[in-house]
């Protein structure tokens, strides 16, 4: 049987701040006689229907979005306290093909995650059509041709920028260029641990490491060097803290292996050697396998509340501008844009990408480019 409305009530629990969240803890009241199936019936039963964790950012920002500031009932299962969560998650990412959290479903239809629901949101195409009948307000203009419409406010005191001046999106092809770079000369360094230029390959990376920590890749001579690399390439956007957290640790291991180098003890070069070489696993994660060591720690800091969960909020509202912005800076759709060319005038602007840390700072970006293609094709 379907939940009835009395069920619903007494189910009710939404996150702090949250409107319209109805967690769903009794997954029993769905048909179905297994898991797969009582999944299958909780997303038909309802119009919205959310896969999340309770403590995920993403999540958060998934939830005030569509209950918050849309007005629509979400029905919400957390796969991370539900007693058949991990089931019922594992059934839904093999089915869909989405391995991360929120699984935003409406109408029975998966429209994605986080990032795709509020590009849907932007374009107007959320409201005019997937949740069309849906919201009980009017729309005040249509968001097709509004274009403040389009943008995702989000309150100041929520949104938190990472310290010191570092960017809230990040490349992460540059990203996994620079962790190709930082292990083949933290391999080298331990590979020749004994020679003095192998050791100050070490006080290298810390430096390297120091700079990318305080400003991203625009003033790393490694980050520099990768964005050139990369730069025929349409960038893969990540949110910037958990990477500068990734970075601090590459500060700390650096650090460590330059001390132990030039300390005077016995098997000091060893011991500093050792350092070296945990980095360079690291290194070498990220670069081969894009897997963040340094990430998955951030992720234990907000899911155990020492990371405010707020930390990806301005990425999430900035990104699909930040995406828009690239494509009109550098789209190819007039046939004037030649690749050699696109690479040079990323290399001027690369810090429009890594630099920006205000919410909305794609948007003048936007207009302006919007802007010259109206006035006809220009070849740079």
């Amino acid at each position: 049987r379907l939940i009835t409305m009395v069920d619903v009530e007494a189910q009710e629990a939404p996150a702090e701040g949250m409107k319209n969240i109805i967690d769903v803890t009794d997954l029993d009241s769905y048909g179905g006689e297994t898991v797969d199936e009582k999944a299958d019936s909780l997303i038909a039963a309802h119009p919205v229907v959310l896969i999340s964790k309770t403590w995920c950012p993403f999540s958060r920002d998934a939830k005030d979005l569509l209950g918050t500031q849309i007005g629509v009932e979400v029905y919400s299962l957390e796969v991370n306290t539900h007693p058949q969560g991990g089931a019922v998650f594992k059934y839904v990412s093999d089915k869909y093909e989405h391995h991360t959290v929120p699984m935003v479903f409406i109408k029975g239809e998966f429209i994605g995650g986080c990032d795709d629901t509020k590009a849907l949101y932007k374009s107007g195409e959320l409201e005019r059509t997937y949740l069309k009948g849906l919201i009980g307000r009017k729309q005040t203009k249509d968001t097709e041709t509004l274009e403040t419409a389009k943008l995702i406010p989000k309150e100041r005191s929520t949104a938190m920028n990472p310290p010191l001046w570092f960017p809230n999106q990040v490349n992460n092809l540059v990203v996994r260029c620079v962790g190709l770079q930082v292990f083949c000369l933290s391999a080298i360094s331990t590979a020749f641990y004994y020679k003095i230029w192998g050791r100050y390959l070490a006080v290298g990376l810390l430096v390297d490491f120091a700079i990318r920590l305080v400003a991203g890749s625009s003033l790393s001579p490694l980050g520099m060097n990768a964005t050139f690399i990369t730069s025929f390439f349409k960038p893969d956007f990540r949110p910037g803290p958990p990477k500068q957290f990734a970075a601090f640790c590459g500060l700390f291991f650096s650090l460590l292996g330059t001390l132990f180098y030039f300390l005077t003890f016995d098997g000091h070069d060893i011991v500093g050697a050792i350092w070296m070489a945990m980095l360079a696993f690291a290194a070498g994660l990220e670069g081969f396998l894009d897997f963040c060591l340094g990430c998955l720690f951030y992720g234990f800091g907000i899911q155990f509340g020492l990371i405010p969960d707020s930390v990806y909020r301005i990425y999430t509202a900035s990104r699909q501008e930040i995406v828009e912005s690239w494509d009109y800076k550098f789209g190819d759709s007039n046939g004037t844009y030649q690749i050699c060319c696109i690479q040079l005038d990323w290399i001027r602007s690369h810090r429009f990408v890594f630099g920006s840390s205000k919410i909305y700072s794609a948007s003048s970006d936007t207009r302006r480019y919007r802007s010259k293609f109206r006035r006809g094709p220009q070849v740079p």
